[in-house]
């Protein structure tokens, strides 16, 4: 049976591959062939959604994974053959949100319901082709969902003046749900997209729409003292806050919002606003009776009065983000608390593995991680360290709050390959924080096991980063990579990053 199944797949593989390399005619008039064949050997295979993906050959695709009908940061890993083919099927209930990242960092992401068949044929730099029943529901999401519908609503919503109301903030959110319905219920008439995914995405939009709404204007108006309203508007506008907040409680309540990109931060808020409704007196009952309350900032304080079961997924979606971005307060009440109230949580076997390998990775002896003492003011003394004599050293720019810098450390073994074809060019990485981060910082390039050179900046090596790089009235971003030469001379203020490792070998190669 698995002979025959094997020999289906392949057939399937090299008639879609035919189909690919014609003309689009072609390709849509076999389309149908193709999702009755996909559907036929998924079937067999008890595995309901597959997506056929054809990128650069021998590359790594990462898709994200669905734990306890939660959106998560883990991924699945599956290798494209040779020729870029790989075919990916699993069991999908209802729908879930999915992400998928390529070779060169690049990814796209959408929602996908319960039998989908998708053919994705990625072209670099974050192009992609979709082929398939859903693509319109594909496309919708990936391009018009986000430039005409997201993208200008948070632009509208960041451009409000000083003498905004919340009134104006309401109509604001109200005008865009109104578009957003518009659009999805023409597509339902023209059958372009299905009833089930034009609630999803409605669900999606109005509570992304309302809880960012509200946790701008309460920034900006309510503690801004440059912009805080008067008393009794306060009080008018926490009240107009808090019914907006109830009109999402039932999608909440069932659950639904876990299964979207955005639930940690959309549910954050949620709660973090309800608990701002309470009194003094139920705040501190709240507070004192959770072990595990004096762990969380003051963002999350409104995990203390959500329900148990989101509580753990909130919890478990917290734990994923610290172990990939190495922190270590709190993790230990966290995951007792989840091991102690949802004992049969699917995500606990995750928890329990990623606890265990970072506090080895930061107890571990980590030889080849090298600090240096030397006192550094300028870019220009550098080239003074001995261990840097006649080296040309790429810089990574970054602090241990930098999400997207941490990222990037991901493809360190990629770029310590890139570096050892160039004879004296060696990485060093530079961190921006403070002096309160000290141990945080040596705990962090510990737990990504930054074999290489590393410097904490001084003020007065940070202000000379700030005027040679990003000159001076710049906003200084993170991470950025920069090529200094033996020396001291920059030679590249902003290299391309090493997910992108194809482009940053074309700059390499410019000097080497």
């Amino acid at each position: 049976m698995n002979c025959i199944l094997t020999v289906l797949r392949n057939s399937l593989e090299s008639f879609i591959s035919k189909i690919l390399i014609g003309n689009n005619h072609l390709r849509f008039t076999n389309l149908a062939i193709i999702g009755s064949l996909s559907f036929s050997i998924t079937g067999t295979l008890a595995q309901n959604t597959t997506i056929i993906f054809h990128t650069k050959g021998n590359s790594r695709i990462s898709i994200s994974k669905e734990i306890d009908n939660t959106y998560s940061s883990l991924s699945n890993q599956v290798n494209a053959d040779d020729t870029g083919r790989c075919i990916y099927s699993w069991d999908v209930h209802d729908f879930q949100f999915i992400e998928c990242t390529f070779y060169d960092g690049g990814s796209i992401f959408f929602p996908i319901k319960e039998g989908s068949q998708l053919i994705i044929t990625y072209k670099g730099d974050f192009q992609a082709e979709v082929i398939g029943a859903d693509k319109t529901e594909v496309e919708y999401y990936r391009n018009d969902y986000k430039d005409i519908i997201t993208r200008p609503f948070m632009i509208s919503l960041a451009n409000f003046s000083e003498q905004s109301s919340l009134g104006d903030v309401l109509l604001l959110i109200k005008k865009y749900n109104s578009l957003l319905s518009k659009t999805l219920d023409s597509l339902v008439i023209e059958n372009n997209i299905s009833p089930k995914y034009s609630k999803i995405i409605k669900n999606d939009f109005q509570t992304f729409t309302t809880c960012s709404a509200i946790g701008f204007y309460q920034n900006k108006y309510l503690e801004d003292t440059a912009t805080k309203v008067n008393e009794q508007d306060s009080v008018k506008a926490d009240r107009a806050m808090n019914g907006l907040l109830d009109e999402i409680s039932p999608m909440i309540g069932l659950g639904e919002i876990m299964k979207y990109p955005l639930n940690s931060s959309i549910l954050t808020s949620f709660y973090d606003n309800k608990y701002r409704h309470l009194n003094g007196t139920e705040q501190e009952k709240s507070f004192s009776t959770k072990e595990w309350a004096k762990y969380l900032d003051s963002k999350t304080l409104g995990y203390l009065i959500a329900p148990k079961e989101i509580l753990c997924k909130l919890f478990a979606l917290k734990l994923l983000d610290n172990y990939k971005n190495a922190e270590i307060k709190g993790n230990s009440e966290f995951l007792n608390y989840i091991s102690q109230i949802c004992p049969q949580s699917a995500f606990l076997p995750y928890l329990k593995e990623g606890q265990k390998k970072l506090s080895a990775s930061i107890n571990a002896d980590h030889i080849e991680v090298k600090y240096i003492e030397d006192t550094i003011n300028t870019l220009k003394d550098l080239s003074k360290v001995s261990t840097f004599n006649k080296k040309t050293l790429l810089i990574d720019l970054w602090p241990t709050w930098c999400a997207p810098c941490i990222a990037e450390f991901k493809y360190k073994d990629k770029l310590h390959e890139l570096l050892s074809n160039y004879k004296d060019v060696i990485p060093l990485y530079i961190s921006i924080d403070e002096d309160k981060n000290e141990k945080l910082w040596k705990e962090k390039t510990k737990a990504f096991n930054l074999n290489g050179y590393h410097l904490r900046a001084n003020k007065k090596l940070t202000s000379d980063i700030y005027e040679k790089i990003y000159e001076r009235g710049g906003i200084m971003g993170v991470p950025q990579f920069i090529l200094l030469n033996k020396d001291g001379i920059i030679l590249e203020k902003n290299l391309p990053w090493p997910h992108n490792i194809d482009k940053l070998k074309q700059k390499m190669d410019k000097y080497f």
